[in-house]
């Protein structure tokens, strides 16, 4: 496990990302190989701790890997609340709060730059919970020329602060995804894994299913029971990264 610190190429700050490497990155016989990656998004509050303790990101991917469900990958992720900040993930007013542009450009640039990693958008892609779920969909349908494809574990599909929004009502309205997976889907697919009985996640999840339309592909593994919380989550992880590995031609071992 590394740790870069990427600065942002707009505003004026610096924040981490914590790396975990595949095993055999580095012996000799795999030195020209370039693997895919996954960005990992947290939950709001919460830290990149979270892919170490509550849902541990390394034993389950190996696993993934060694049962041959999805290609060696690197695993990136960042840091989604800067100075404690509730972003949303979004390209804020501020130079400490612009994250989306960070995160589509500026990370995505630094890993590349680094390590050996599959160019093409088809060896990109998030998994994420709660809040990280919502920055994952939400950067790979804004930006497709980077991302192909993202895993939602009890997200949402429009940015959800506690206080008041940092944005106008206009600049809002290009973060509803509900509204751009039915006016203008990228191309795009969506593995979309939520609960009825989960209020964060349910409100925005049901008309985004009803929305979504070619070109974006969304596949919905929803349960009648089970709340927002990690009992839900821990054990769809393993079966996003499957998912990934059957259906995006980067992360196919």
């Amino acid at each position: 496990t590394q740790v870069f610190n990427v600065p942002t190429s707009v505003g004026n700050a610096t924040w981490a990302v914590t790396v975990r490497l595949p095993s055999g990155y580095f012996e000799p016989g795999e030195a020209q190989r370039a693997y895919p990656v996954l960005m990992a998004g947290h939950g709001m509050p919460g830290s990149t701790r979270q892919f170490q303790s509550v849902i541990d990101m390394a034993t389950v991917g190996d696993q993934a890997v060694s049962q041959r469900k999805i290609a060696p990958f690197i695993t990136v992720v960042p840091s989604l609340m800067p100075n404690g900040k509730d972003t949303e993930c979004v390209h804020g007013p501020g130079g400490d709060t612009q994250v989306k542009t960070w995160l589509a450009r500026d990370v995505p640039a630094s890993v590349a730059e680094r390590l050996r990693v599959v160019p093409q958008r088809s060896g990109w892609a998030w998994l994420g919970f709660s809040a990280g779920a919502w920055c994952g969909s939400m950067v790979t349908m804004r930006h497709p020329d980077r991302f192909s494809a993202a895993v939602s574990l009890g997200g949402y599909f429009r940015p959800a602060w506690t206080s008041k929004p940092p944005l106008s009502a206009q600049q809002l309205a290009g973060y509803d995804l509900v509204a751009l997976a039915k006016t203008k889907p990228p191309r795009v697919a969506l593995s979309v894994r939520s609960t009825r009985k989960d209020a964060s996640s349910w409100a925005s999840t049901k008309p985004f299913l009803e929305s979504a339309r070619a070109p974006m592909s969304v596949t919905a593994a929803i349960d009648s029971a089970g709340g927002h919380n990690f009992s839900v989550w821990r054990p769809q992880v393993p079966k996003g990264l499957a998912w990934l590995g059957a259906g995006v031609p980067g992360f196919k071992p």
